[in-house]
């Protein structure tokens, strides 16, 4: 059984077009209670693969595959605009400035077009879904590292939208790296979630994110791979 496991793990290897480590610069568009927060650039990883599942023509084909990402975004914002709470306890935070990671690891799959320019240059056009599985919040007082907090770390967390969905534009090279950007469709947080925090010495239920609105895009590099077929 181990044998047959590692025979088929080695022909989704050899049939994959695309099987790499993506590069992404992740921002996004932060605003809560229609304050601006300071976007800081992130970088992170995915590692995407694809495999061909149909031909359109000698230049074109249709993809498919999935990506295992670590998606997220950052923010330096005033104590005063927003403070993140820990469920059930008072807010101890004492500085004025904060600078939030909040991150989340996702898999889902992914289907799309790629369409060759000439013998070296293709376009490519995808349309994805992640199912965000496991989320990390961190807080850095006075944007200072040594003053690292985590906030909050869970699986399956209903604070973020658990499905999400893009889109992605690239191209470059046929075999070889190409420049690409995706666009996020639906917030990040839920903002229908709710929690119960304590407010003067009350127990208060909130909805932290009901007003926190957040629109990402990424910009990154990856590399393409066509994998001929002897005639």
């Amino acid at each position: 059984m181990c044998m047959k496991k590692t025979v088929l793990a080695l022909v989704l290897v050899m049939c994959a077009q695309q099987l790499v480590h993506a590069q992404i610069f992740q921002l996004a568009a932060a605003r809560f209670n229609n304050n601006n927060l300071q976007n800081i650039p992130r970088f992170s990883w995915a590692f995407p693969i694809d495999f061909p599942v149909a031909k359109l023509s000698d230049k074109g084909y249709v993809l498919s595959g999935i990506v295992l990402k670590n998606e997220g975004f950052i923010v330096n914002v005033d104590s005063s605009i927003y403070n993140a709470r820990k469920p059930g306890t008072e807010n101890t935070n004492r500085f004025k400035t904060n600078r939030y990671k909040f991150r989340t690891i996702s898999i889902g799959p992914n289907v799309g077009i790629s369409y060759a320019l000439n013998e070296n240059l293709a376009i490519y056009a995808q349309y994805g879904v992640d199912w965000n599985f496991n989320y990390k919040e961190k807080r850095f007082g006075d944007k200072k590292r040594s003053n690292k907090e985590i906030v909050r770390s869970e699986a399956s967390s209903q604070r973020i939208n658990v499905l999400n969905h893009y889109v992605a534009l690239g191209i470059g090279l046929r075999s070889g790296p190409y420049i690409f950007g995706q666009y996020y469709f639906r917030n990040f947080f839920n903002q229908k979630f709710q929690e119960t925090v304590i407010v003067n010495g009350n127990s208060t239920l909130i909805r932290p994110y009901e007003n926190l609105n957040v629109t990402r895009f990424n910009v990154g590099i990856s590399f393409f791979t066509v994998i001929k077929k002897k005639e």
